[in-house]
């Protein structure tokens, strides 16, 4: 199996592990109008023992027949259901911008649920969930008003934004995705008990440094942040430098000595 293919295990979880016999489990979670694959290439900077899942929304790639969903706690209850069987592994979960809220509601669910605590959660280029917008929401926008705030994040390739066709598939995925995240309210503040990494670019137009700081209230674990250089797909940008820092955290849990 090439790293790039992926395997599906169950439809909302893709494996790109390359190990037969993992130690931890590292399982991420997408941006808006994002995908699986955006992880694909992952593997290649982790240690090999790392097994890297990636949560599959509905309406994308092989779940491209299927409507998106557009309220969390839909997405969460889904998501938990999916994660519960890959618990049998150390746990760490990443969530980029809207995958960092889902990552964040799908470890409160695994503990008030299931008892299981995952060992690491870390979010990147999203405000904490009990802190408010600072920009209008965007889901409601006319087309072109919705692709110049698309542009302005700097996180989908040009050649998709200038194909029509393209446009017509990608665009209600993220509008829905929009959706999604610009309704959810934080619904309890009860802090978890995991560590908590947030990590984002020096340059990410609607996150800066202080606002990752604020994800300190949602744990009563241990805290950090690190800050890159790049703006809101800073982790697109130089992915290597991002994930030594992940693997740091992750080997963590392979060799806590």
């Amino acid at each position: 199996m090439s790293v790039a293919a992926g395997k599906p295990h169950g439809e909302w979880i893709v494996r790109y592990g390359r190990s037969a016999r993992p130690a931890v489990r590292l399982v991420c979670f997408p941006y808006a109008g994002g995908a699986a694959s955006a992880y694909r290439l992952w593997p290649e900077g982790l240690p090999a023992s790392v097994d890297l899942c990636a949560v599959q929304l509905p309406g994308r790639e092989q779940r491209h027949r299927e409507p998106p969903l557009t309220d969390m706690p839909s997405v969460v209850r889904a998501t938990t259901a999916a994660v519960l069987p890959l618990a049998d592994l150390p746990l760490v979960l990443f969530g980029h911008s809207m995958g960092a809220i889902i990552a964040y509601e799908t470890a409160r669910t695994l503990h008030r649920q299931h008892g299981i605590v995952p060992r690491r959660l870390i979010v990147s280029g999203r405000r904490p969930p009990h802190m408010p917008a600072t920009r209008p929401a965007m889901h409601a926008l006319p087309a072109t008003a919705l692709l110049d705030e698309i542009r302005r994040l700097n996180g989908t390739p040009g050649d998709v934004l200038n194909d029509p066709e393209m446009l017509d598939i990608v665009l209600p995925i993220i509008r829905a995705d929009f959706r999604l995240i610009e309704t959810y309210r934080l619904a309890d503040t009860t802090p978890l008990t995991c560590p908590v990494a947030a990590i984002g670019g020096d340059a990410d137009p609607d996150v800066t440094p202080a606002m990752l700081a604020g994800w300190r209230a949602t744990t009563s674990g241990d805290f950090e942040t690190a800050v890159f250089p790049g703006d809101h797909f800073y982790h697109q940008a130089d992915r290597p430098r991002v994930l030594r820092l992940i693997a740091r955290r992750l080997w963590n849990e392979i060799d806590p000595g």
